[in-house]
């Protein structure tokens, strides 16, 4: 396979929401352990999967393939289940930092912070709720600024990840003024504190 003609490649780099992910490596991908749980939640999952896997097929040659007109929407939706799971691995951690540095998520809207926000769902399961933006700084979750944010499954994110990315890079809270670092973040809908979502195993998703 080559890679540049990939359906993942196609995905994030041509697909209006794909921006936002981060490449899940495809050795992940091929790992059945870390697929758990998944082919209840995709309909024709193995041929999605194999489609994912594969080159990006081009809509009017995909009656050759037997392929659905849906087979991108479903395999966006398997992408994001395990998106979700590759973001609490060391290296999913790591491509978020780059995305992150590159300043590839919005701003805080706060005037008095303006910072680098990260992707959060409020929720961890599938048609729950779409993607907000977090300020680490503030601790306060936003509507994005690109409305193409509310296209987007947040449980491609979820929220389970975000403190283990600070504990994993402290230096990004760190890097703010010393008498104005914010207190332990605690997840905020607007200004208001709002109840975390029920914690689930990023492992089995149940």
């Amino acid at each position: 396979m080559n890679e540049d003609k990939s359906w993942i490649t196609w995905f994030l780099t041509k697909h209006p929401i794909g921006k936002y992910f981060i490449r899940v490596e495809m050795e992940y991908i091929k790992d059945q352990f870390n697929l758990f749980g998944f082919p209840k939640k995709v309909p024709n999952y193995k041929k999605v999967l194999e489609y994912i896997k594969g080159d990006y097929i081009p809509p009017e040659n995909r009656i050759r393939y037997d392929l659905d007109e849906n087979i991108d929407d479903l395999g966006i939706r398997l992408y994001g289940l395990i998106h979700s799971r590759f973001i609490m691995e060391k290296a999913g951690l790591e491509k978020l930092k780059k995305k992150y540095e590159n300043n590839d998520y919005d701003r805080c809207p706060n005037v008095n912070c303006n910072r680098q926000c990260l992707p959060i769902g409020l929720s961890e399961s599938l048609g729950e709720g779409c993607l907000y933006m977090y300020c680490p700084f503030c601790g306060d979750v936003y509507h994005a600024e690109n409305q193409i944010c509310s296209q987007i499954d947040g449980s491609a994110f979820g929220s389970s990840y975000i403190m283990k990315f600070l504990k994993q890079y402290p230096e990004v809270q760190q890097s703010y003024e010393p008498d104005r670092l914010p207190p332990k973040p605690q997840l905020r809908l607007f200004g208001f504190k709002i109840e975390d979502p029920k914690p689930s195993d990023p492992k089995w998703n149940k």
